[in-house]
């Protein structure tokens, strides 16, 4: 079971470059928000946690 505390990269042998891509594109499209090269780095996928707090904040939440 994942929690927010959860390590994504490092951590997930499959989570991969692609892998990383792939959630960014669902995020994108399921959310309806754009992500831009320059906002995304390692620092977004530490964590469970940091990834749904970048998702949060690129919808002001």
């Amino acid at each position: 079971m994942l929690s927010e505390d959860s390590p994504l990269l490092g951590a997930i042998p499959e989570l991969d470059s692609m892998a990383v891509v792939s959630i960014l594109t669902l995020l994108e499209e399921r959310c309806g928000f754009a992500v831009e090269d320059d906002e995304v780095d390692g620092a977004v996928f530490v964590t469970l946690g940091s990834l749904v707090g970048f998702a949060r904040q690129k919808l002001g939440a």
